[in-house]
Parts: structure tokens; C-alpha cells; sequence
């Protein structure tokens, strides 16, 4: 293939059991890459659903790689790459509809920020809201102000509210951190420098970790408003509540280990839990109270309890 013939970007989608938002996710994709040099690779992680044969029946022009089993978003990340002919890379979330103008504005932010390796856009909620879609890399002080909800309380306060940057303005762009991986845009010498994702995180985190070993080589994270996606958010996850949230206390524990030190990790273990049991209690005794003295059906409040209570299970090894 000549370079003239070859793309100069490879969007990859890595889906689990999302057919309701892939369909309208490759719509948005294929229409936002007419005018560009594009490919579009679907890795689907061994789904259920129909999320495939969607694919292959109503998205022709899209490869679609089918994996035997899930070995989780980092492991589909790095499937998508090796088959990626394109200098830049996106990696995009299945419940993500790319908005017009957008992929043209972050290729040209590219362009202009030479050491600007990962870039991303402004994230809407489904309601049109801006997500907060931005970060700090993590400490222990940052776990436990998360792990307490005090960020919640002071999101505008540097140092509580600082692992969240709840005091960032969408509105202006921003080198940062971290970026949510619900929409990454990489350049791909710098995915094969690092090589790629760190398949240890199954789920939540690989994005952190990726981002922090880009910064360690030199290169930026940046955020940009020239372009914008609604992000639905965590569809795929939502019958899995529990092991995936679970799965993001594992994660944040490892990457303490390899970015901190044995003690950091443990430190974290232990806030995380600490948190996590206050929010199991709480959670316990609003169901309580609606069952006892407003007697209503307690099934979100109890559901919360469970699923509390299965993490701290986890966190004292009662349970895998």
C-alpha cells in the first residue's frame, strides 16, 4: 500500500455486548471520516448480544475482529493496534456518538502541538452536559477524598477536589493528566513506544497508566473544546455492577503498586475499603429506615448495600 492509499487514521471501537449504541456509534464515525483517510476496526470482546453481526449485516466498509474471550478493554485496545495502518489512532467506547467537525479539529490540534501525544474532546452526557472527562494522576490523598465524597463537597477546592480537577474550565484548552479513555486520540508512535495498553488492568485505570507512561517519555495529555461526542456512559457495565465495581478498586490498587511503591498500595487498599465500608453502612441503614418507617420498597437502596458490602467482602478476601 502506497502512503498516498494508506490511512492516516484507524478508529478503534472495542465493544462488549453494546448492539443498541455501536449502531449509532459507526454512524457518527463513518459520516465524521468521509472527507479523511479513515479505517474502522471493531474489536468486540466475545459479546452475547448481536453486537457482530450488527457489524458485518449494516457496516460493511468496518472490519470487525471477534475475540474468543474477554480479556478486557486494555487486551481490545492492543488487538485493535496491531491491525492499525493508521498514523493516528482513536480509540473510541461503543456508547460514544462523535460529533461533526470533531475528528478534523483534534487531527489539526495534533498538527499543532507537536508534543502533544493524547488528546481529547469535550464528552456531553446523554442530558447534553459536559462530563468531566479530565484528571490528575492518582495519590493516596486523592483516593481518600474520592473514597469519602469530601471531592463532591469542595469540587473547586485545588487540593480536595484536585484528583477530579472539578475546578477545570471545559470551555478552554488544557494540558492534563489524565483522559478519560472513553475517547482517546493517539499518536501511533507514541501507543507503540509505550507498548500499547498494560493488559494486567482488565478495566479502569489502563487509560491512567497509559497516560502516565506517555508523560514519562515526554509527552503531553491534552484536552481541547475544538471538538465534542456524547458519552452515554457505562452501558455495557450496568448488569455487571458489582465485579466491575470491584474491578475498579482492584485497578486502582495495582496501579499504586507500579507507580508508587508496595506501601502506597497497600495505604490505598486500606482507604478504599475505609470508604467503601462508610457507604456500605450508610446505604444499610437508608434501606432500614424506608422498609421500617416509610414503607416503601427499598430496592435501589438495598441493591447500593449489596453491592458495598460485596467490595469490603472483596477488599478482607471473603470473596473473589
Amino acid at each position: 500500500m502506497s502512503d498516498g492509499d494508506r490511512p492516516m487514521l484507524t478508529v478503534g471501537i472495542i465493544n462488549f455486548n453494546a448492539a443498541e449504541y455501536l449502531r449509532a456509534c459507526l454512524r457518527s464515525v463513518l459520516s465524521e471520516t468521509k472527507s479523511l483517510r479513515a479505517e474502522v476496526i471493531v474489536v468486540d470482546n466475545d459479546s452475547s448480544d448481536s453486537s457482530a453481526e450488527l457489524v458485518r449485516r449494516e457496516f460493511p466498509e468496518v472490519r470487525i475482529i471477534e475475540m474468543e474471550t474477554n480479556r478486557g478493554y486494555a487486551a481490545g485496545c492492543n488487538r485493535a493496534f496491531r491491525e492499525a495502518q493508521g498514523d493516528l489512532f482513536l480509540l473510541l467506547n461503543p456508547d460514544v456518538e462523535v460529533h461533526p467537525g470533531c475528528l478534523r479539529g483534534l487531527t489539526a490540534f495534533l498538527d499543532s502541538h507537536p508534543r502533544a501525544g493524547i488528546v481529547g474532546p469535550t464528552l456531553l452526557n446523554t442530558d447534553g452536559t459536559v462530563q468531566a472527562s479530565c484528571g490528575s494522576f492518582p495519590t493516596t490523598a486523592g483516593y481518600f477524598f474520592e473514597a469519602t465524597g469530601l471531592y463532591r463537597l469542595f469540587p473547586t477546592n485545588r487540593r480536595i477536589g484536585g484528583y477530579h480537577l472539578g475546578y477545570l474550565d471545559y470551555g478552554k484548552e488544557n494540558r492534563v493528566d489524565v483522559l478519560l479513555g472513553a475517547f482517546l486520540l493517539i499518536r501511533g508512535e507514541v501507543y507503540e513506544t509505550l507498548g500499547g495498553m498494560d493488559e494486567g488492568f482488565f478495566m479502569y485505570s489502563e487509560e491512567t497508566d497509559l497516560c502516565r507512561r506517555a508523560r514519562d517519555e515526554g509527552w503531553e495529555s491534552w484536552y481541547t473544546p475544538t471538538g465534542s461526542a456524547t458519552h452515554h456512559g457505562g452501558k455495557s457495565t450496568e448488569p455487571r455492577a458489582i465485579s466491575m465495581f470491584i474491578e475498579n478498586h482492584r485497578s486502582k490498587i495495582r496501579y499504586m503498586k507500579i507507580h508508587g511503591s508496595t506501601g502506597t498500595a497497600l495505604a490505598a487498599k486500606a482507604i478504599l475499603l475505609f470508604g467503601v465500608f462508610i457507604r456500605a453502612v450508610a446505604w444499610s441503614a437508608l434501606t432500614l429506615v424506608e422498609a421500617l418507617v416509610r414503607r416503601r420498597r427499598t430496592g435501589r437502596s438495598a441493591r447500593r448495600a449489596v453491592l458495598f458490602w460485596r467490595t469490603v467482602a472483596w477488599h478482607l478476601g471473603l470473596s473473589r
